[in-house]
């Protein structure tokens, strides 16, 4: 157990819960940023006018903090099935811990992310 400044007793495995919860989230967020932009490249553009660097700048800026805000408010999508999938396969009782899961996350997420793109 850590001792919190406060006082109180924090787990290990809640700490190690809470980052793979934040890992699966992210990973929802990247997922719906790659939506977005698929879909503004898709969309119709006039060539008459040009967007300027800055406004693709706002656009993509605009863009991933819309993903992060969905993911995080989201409910029933891909963080929660990653978490089941993750708490089913891979529980503390098996041995294993989550924090071997955290540490893997972002080594996941970026794989899946290139087979995406």
């Amino acid at each position: 157990m850590i001792k919190n400044i406060g006082g109180d007793n924090i787990k290990i495995a809640d700490i190690q819960a809470k980052r793979l919860e934040k890992a699966c989230e992210e990973f929802e967020a990247m997922f719906y940023n790659i939506i977005m932009k698929t879909g503004r490249q898709g969309s119709y553009e006039s060539d008459f006018i040009k967007k300027s660097e800055g406004e693709k700048t706002f656009t993509e800026i605009f863009d991933f903090e819309v993903s992060k805000a969905a993911a995080k408010n989201s409910s029933g999508g891909i963080k929660e099935m990653l978490l089941s999938f993750f708490k089913e396969n891979y529980s503390q009782s098996e041995g294993k811990k989550y924090s071997i899961l955290s540490e893997n996350a972002s080594k996941t997420v970026k794989n899946s992310l290139k087979i995406m793109a």
